[in-house]
């Protein structure tokens, strides 16, 4: 799988030939996200959607509008039930992926989200952005949780331990954060 210009390409392994090209819609393939059991495959492009498309077939199953701002970041909770997106304008949506309804919208600062994360259990949602801050959310309600100051630059990566007990963060700074969260 990978994104390009407009276009997903499913490529055949290890041969890498082309079996299917996805049109995504205008401008650059930012993100994409499979669902924990592969049934959904979401990808955000230059248009401020993202667009749900079926893990088996490729057909597009919905497109979710709401953003005002280009989606960079796209995560599933660990069951697949709720899909999180992150806009350049600090905005996150967290989406119900049985019905593609927004649950809730957090705003993360005024600086683009560029990472996202679900923690093993699916209850704290973190977010890296261009602000160097990462931030803490409690899902689905979306309450502060924590503000996490360290990075001396963007912060482009976010990740959970499989235990849930510690958030990695990496930055434009040239390190990489362990947060002990819980």
């Amino acid at each position: 799988m990978a994104g390009g210009w407009e276009q997903i390409l499913v490529l055949s392994f290890p041969e890498g030939h082309v079996e299917k090209l996805i049109d995504t819609g205008p401008g650059p393939v930012y993100g994409l996200a499979f669902s924990p059991n592969g049934e959904l495959l979401v990808s955000s492009a230059g248009d401020q959607t993202a667009r749900v498309w079926s893990g088996f077939d490729w057909t597009l199953r919905a497109t979710l509008f709401g953003h005002a701002a280009f989606i960079h970041s796209l995560a599933f909770s660990p069951d697949g039930t709720v899909l999180v997106t992150g806009a350049s304008d600090g905005v996150l949506k967290l989406w119900d992926t049985r019905e593609f309804a927004v649950i809730n919208t957090l705003q993360g600062g005024s600086a683009a989200v560029n990472s996202v994360a679900l923690s093993p259990d699916g209850r704290v949602l973190a977010a890296g952005s261009s602000d160097t801050l990462v931030r803490l959310w409690e899902v689905p309600n979306g309450r502060v949780l924590a503000t996490l100051y360290g990075h001396f630059s963007e912060v482009k990566a976010v990740a959970f331990s499989p235990d849930g007990r510690m958030l990695a963060s990496g930055g434009w700074d040239d390190t990489l954060r362990l947060w002990m969260v819980r």
